[in-house]
């Protein structure tokens, strides 16, 4: 079995197919049949438990040539329309935040990813644009850590922020983390880009959690 992202973020588990079974490594982009139709995701982990036969997700191969071809021009074909969809809703009034548009490697399905502080009724919006694209919309609410993810910025410390780099699950983060480190709890010096507590303070938050312990047990 495969653990790998596929539609954003989000971690699935994936068979690979018999002819793929050998080939298909940690650190792969690989695409993926899905009831979406086909996408491309990242292999993060393999497992060597035996897949589950209800599981619809299999790996058809590790990407190629072609493939990034497609990609690209999949990705041109968001940009193009993303100013089309961002019209339509201020044409509409709608309460949202485009953050991106992606299609699926056949370009089957759009998914639209968007924040939003209240619940929008976006039904349609996705009619007018499923006739004018002629294609399957998804509209996908997504949170202000996974907008800055997918923007992508700079960090206090110099790097890309680690949401963009590496991190592939938002564990929650707080306000002791950054106190039991005895760091100072100054919005300003502990607030990332997306204006959410910094995913970092949780590296270390649990050596000192034991350090803490271990004195208070002497």
């Amino acid at each position: 079995m495969i653990f790998l992202t596929v539609s954003l973020r989000k971690l699935h588990d994936c068979c690979p197919a018999e002819n793929t079974r050998e080939e298909v490594k940690k650190g792969d982009r690989v695409l993926v049949s899905t009831d979406n139709g086909l996408e491309v995701g990242s292999v993060i982990k393999m497992n060597v438990e035996p897949c589950s036969k209800g599981n619809g997700k299999r790996v058809v191969r590790v990407i190629n040539d072609d493939d990034r071809r497609v990609l690209q021009k999949n990705c041109a074909a968001g940009k193009k329309i993303l100013p089309q969809v961002k019209a339509e809703i201020e044409k509409q009034k709608l309460m949202m935040k485009i953050t991106a548009v992606d299609y699926t490697y056949d370009r089957q399905k759009l998914f639209i990813y968007y924040t939003a502080d209240l619940r929008v009724d976006f039904r349609n919006l996705i009619k007018i644009l499923g006739n004018r694209l002629k294609v399957r919309i998804q509209m996908v609410q997504i949170g202000v850590r996974d907008e800055a993810a997918i923007i992508g910025a700079v960090g206090p410390c110099g790097q890309e922020i680690c949401c963009t780099r590496f991190l592939r699950e938002m564990r929650s983060v707080n306000i002791n983390m950054a106190k039991r480190q005895e760091l100072s709890t100054n919005p300003e010096n502990i607030t990332g880009c997306c204006g959410r507590l910094l995913c970092c303070l949780r590296y270390e938050d649990n050596k000192y959690k034991n350090k803490k312990e271990e004195g208070e047990t002497k």
